[in-house]
């Protein structure tokens, strides 16, 4: 009886050691590839065309192509505040002031990377 809870207590300790490597590895791979500092040159030119593209459509009340844009944008790089506060600013200029209200929570979340853009953001929120 002794001899089979050795044998257990080995079986779990050695199962233990050859799962965790793996796992570890799997999140070291996932937060890489999740990094915004992993962005390719040619991916983070194509964001800023979106972006401008977005910004664009906003100025000329063009808010179903600023929310279609942006949203692309947002495939590419989900912590982008800009593209945030264009969806916010898209919804908006629509009229559904709730899916405003989200993403420009959303986008305060993000804000560390463009400090300049809280004010919009926050006067999104509370226009609601």
């Amino acid at each position: 009886m002794l001899s089979l809870a050795i044998f257990v207590v080995l079986l779990v300790g050695c199962s233990r050691q050859a799962v965790a490597p793996d796992i570890e590895a799997a999140e070291a791979t996932e937060s890489e590839s999740a990094s915004p500092a992993a962005e390719s040159p040619k991916r983070s030119e194509a964001l800023s065309r979106l972006i401008a593209r977005a910004s664009e459509a906003y100025q000329t009340g063009d808010y179903q192509t600023v929310v279609d844009v942006a949203e692309r944008g947002l495939r590419m790089d989900r912590y982008a505040p800009e593209l945030y506060l264009l969806l916010a600013q898209g919804y908006y200029g629509l009229g559904l002031s709730e899916q405003a209200v989200s993403f420009a929570r959303l986008g305060l979340r993000y804000i560390s990377a463009r400090p300049d853009l809280k004010p919009a953001l926050q006067a999104l929120v509370e226009a609601d």
